[in-house]
């Protein structure tokens, strides 16, 4: 979309506007609702800056949600959204509802806007409403959203502290070895009594602190590696070695198993035939271990086999539990449940990870500490007990 400045007469005084839209005429048209439209000409602000913030996501979808419940239409709901609002909601708004206008549904809509609705959410979205109250699936999403950003604002603080003590450690490492022992050990007294000095396990201790310390950081680089560019390039590979990593493998792939899990739900609860459905789900899944479970599910079925048998991924409880579904609305609910709990576990793992990985920056800082005195203090120490027991 494109930025336009509107030039608007309304009541005898003349006003500017800044609205987002695809083409200067449907910029025009969104003028009008302010007065008479007097020119209309690019510039202003692009709608490439940030999209709406997590508050303002949660208060556009939540005040929509409640429209539609009352049923609102869907074009008159984004209308007074638009209008009563100032904005970023207001510009969101105008987006959604130029789409609308045009024949796209809301869901849909909302799916195809990443710059207001990045990540899953749209996804959510357009996957609740397939059961057909597109109202459940607005709130459903806000509130999903609301509860992963609280965890995740306390959790990614909590990370960057970690990471960065991390460094700390490992830079005070590399100082105490390379510069300060070196230092203290080049002052004439040091240097004198070197042959009584104890300092052999410091040496060591050094040695593999610095070892396991690089090693760290090969993982979790690794780890980050995986979950980004491996996902992409190599998604199958890289999601395999994921789900070895406890923990981590809940944060990188249980949004993307929740969502997928719903979509089959739905579709399963709907009536379509499980074939039917495996195969949408498995078009529409992104590719990775997931989706190659779904094709080997569809194999399964068309041998005749248990579909189930197919989903490797699944813990072995969750597999038997589909297996043994008696007819489709229990694995309807069966699903439902197992993508309700990637949900859950995703939040509790997020809220866990930063602690652990700041008990292992602790660790780190305390060996690093033991070391700098090591190389330090303990020399001048040790030179001091000797001169006084002689």
């Amino acid at each position: 979309m494109t930025a336009y400045t509107v030039t608007v007469r309304t009541q005898g005084k003349l006003k500017t506007f800044e609205i987002n839209a695809s083409s200067p005429m449907l910029a025009e048209k969104q003028g009008r609702r302010f007065g008479t439209v007097l020119k209309v000409s690019k510039g202003g602000r692009s709608i490439g800056g940030r999209g709406l913030s997590v508050s303002d996501r949660y208060i556009f979808l939540v005040r929509l949600s409640t429209m539609l419940a009352s049923k609102v239409g869907t074009t008159e709901a984004l209308r007074l959204l638009r209008d009563s609002f100032t904005g970023k909601i207001s510009q969101a708004a105008a987006a959604l509802l130029e789409k609308v206008e045009l024949g796209m549904d809301l869901p849909n809509a909302i799916a195809e806007d990443h710059h207001d609705f990045p990540g899953a959410i749209g996804l959510i979205i357009k996957v609740g409403a397939q059961s057909g109250q597109t109202w459940r699936s607005l709130r459903d999403a806000a509130e999903f959203e609301h509860k992963i950003s609280e965890v995740r604002r306390t959790s990614n603080k909590g990370m960057v502290a970690a990471i960065l003590s991390f460094f700390v450690a490992g830079a005070l490492l590399v100082v105490s070895n390379t510069y300060i022992g070196p230092e203290i050990q080049k002052m004439t007294l040091i240097d004198s009594a070197k042959e009584s000095l104890n300092l052999g396990w410091i040496n060591s201790l050094s040695w593999w602190s610095g070892i396991l310390m690089g090693i760290v950081l090969v993982v979790f680089f690794s780890l980050i590696f995986l979950a980004t560019v491996g996902r992409r390039v190599f998604p199958s590979f890289a999601e395999r070695i994921i789900l070895k990593v406890p923990f981590y493998r809940e944060i990188v792939m249980s949004q993307d198993n929740y969502i997928n899990l719903h979509r089959l739900s739905l579709l399963a609860r709907s009536g379509v035939r499980m074939e039917d459905a495996l195969r949408s789900t498995f078009e529409s899944c992104r590719p990775g271990v997931l989706k190659d479970d779904i094709g080997h599910s569809l194999d399964a079925l068309r041998r005749g086999q248990k579909w189930a048998s197919g989903m490797t991924m699944l813990h072995p409880t969750d597999r038997a539990a589909l297996m043994l579904a008696a007819d489709r609305e229990q694995i309807a609910v069966n699903l439902e449940n197992i993508g309700d709990q990637y949900q859950s576990l995703y939040m509790q793992r997020l809220a866990v990870f930063a602690p652990t990985l700041q008990v292992i920056a602790a660790i780190a800082v305390s060996v690093s500490g033991i070391v700098l005195f090591g190389v330090s203090v303990l020399p001048m120490l040790q030179v001091s007990a000797g001169l006084m027991s002689n």
